[in-house]
Order: structure tokens, then sequence, then C-alpha cells
């Protein structure tokens, strides 16, 4: 069936540009291959290019090569999954501590949240430890969100301290670049195809005899800065500097 979607292409000239399509790095190979491996690979792509049985024996030599050890088969067996540490996201958490501004936390406060793009609000009371939390919170981009203590008796004298988010831990590339092993024949077809379309011509001295006549100068007038939104397609503002 046809997709309707926007679509990037690039057009290379192979007799121009050395390609090897088996040396690049495609999503498909990322994803069922390098990013489960912690070596170099060298043609990635060859793998899935053209697949047939000397690609399946290549690719059960470098998963050997490169000891892959992904699954533990006697917990397969005995049925025993891995803990789940991140859940598939439903929404964001806020939480938090309410205390006193003498550092004490506040023991059954009242916490309020407030989206105003949504007309949303809702309510918590603290734990013991003066701890809050909001969870399945669905928030837009760039949206406002407001926590405060108003509904507690003295609650000028109280402060919010907000926990950060909780995110899985970045990973490192685990797949180090490959060096070149002959520079040499590597940029040749690139050095003479600049020498091909590189024509420079060099021009004689000039020498500028005449002066500006008019020496008025002009103010430059007001000058603005255009600022676009995050996250906006179609709103901008101006800033004007003085």
């Amino acid at each position: 069936m046809p997709a309707e979607g926007t679509f990037s292409v690039t057009v290379v000239d192979e007799t121009t540009v050395p390609f090897d399509e088996n040396a690049e790095t495609t999503i498909l190979s990322h994803l069922l291959l390098t990013s489960d491996l912690r070596g170099y690979v060298e043609k990635p792509n060859y793998y899935f290019n053209h697949p047939d049985d000397k690609t399946y024996t290549d690719l059960d030599v470098l998963m050997l090569t490169q000891g892959y050890r992904r699954f533990s088969y006697k917990n397969i067996i005995a049925d025993k999954n891995p803990p789940i540490s991140f859940l598939p996201e439903g929404g964001i958490e806020i939480s938090g501590t309410l205390r006193t501004n003498t550092g004490l936390p506040l023991a059954k406060g009242n916490i309020r949240l407030i989206i105003p793009d949504k007309n949303f609000s809702t309510q918590t009371i603290t734990d013991m430890s003066g701890n809050f939390r909001f969870s399945n919170i669905m928030v837009s981009d760039s949206s406002r969100v407001t926590v405060n203590a108003r509904d507690n008796p003295g609650s000028n004298n109280l402060v919010i301290t907000l926990d950060g988010m909780v995110l899985p831990p970045s990973t490192q590339y685990i797949n180090p670049v490959g060096g070149i092993t002959n520079i040499d024949s590597t940029l040749r077809p690139y050095l003479q195809n600049s020498k091909k379309f590189n024509n420079p011509h060099s021009l004689n001295e000039v020498v500028i005899k005449e002066t500006n006549k008019n020496k008025e100068t002009k103010p430059l007038g007001l000058q603005y800065i255009l600022w676009v939104e995050p996250g906006a397609r179609s709103y901008y503002s101006w800033e004007q500097v003085f």
C-alpha cells in the first residue's frame, strides 16, 4: 500500500564517490546486530543486504567471535524473567517533599498540582515524612505545571522541594569506529574529484584611488531579534534591541 509522508533521498555518483552498501549502518543492522554487540562490526549491512546461507554462516561466526551472551537459558527454562525496571510510559510522575522553613518535614500537608493549559487540578496529602507523589500525569509538550501548598496554615513558611525525574541510564556507543588502514587510497578519489571541479583564477592587484564623497552616516535604526518558541510551528515573537 502506498504511504504518505516526508522522506529524504540521497543521490550518489558511485563512479565519483566510492560507496559500499554492505559497509553502511542502517536502522535494521543497528537494532538487530550492532546494538547487542560490544565489538566493532566491519560491514554490518552485509548480513542483511542480500541474506543467504553464506551470510547466515558468517553471522554465526561473527556472534561467536564477539562473545555474544545475551540469554540465560537456565532462567528461561525455569520461567524466570528479569525484573522490569522501567514500565511503558503512561504519563509523568511528579514527586517531592514539603518542609517548613526550618527544614522539618510537614506531615499530612495539602499539595495541589495545576495544569492551566488543560484546566486540570488535583490534590494529594503528604505522608509522615513530608513526601508527596502525583502519578500518571498526562501533559503535552511545553506545558506549564504548578505545584503549591497554599491550602495549608502558614503556607508562606513552607518550602516544596521536587525530586528529579528517574530516567533509564544512557549507554555509550559500544561499537568503536574502525580505523582506516590506508589513508592515501581512501582519499584518492576525493582528491581527484576536487581537481576536476576546482579551477581557481587569480586576479591582479586592484588599487582603489577614489574616496567616498558622501561621508554622512545614517543611523541603523532599531534592530530586532527573531525568537522561535520551543515546539511552535508558526508562532514567532520579536525582541527589540537598543
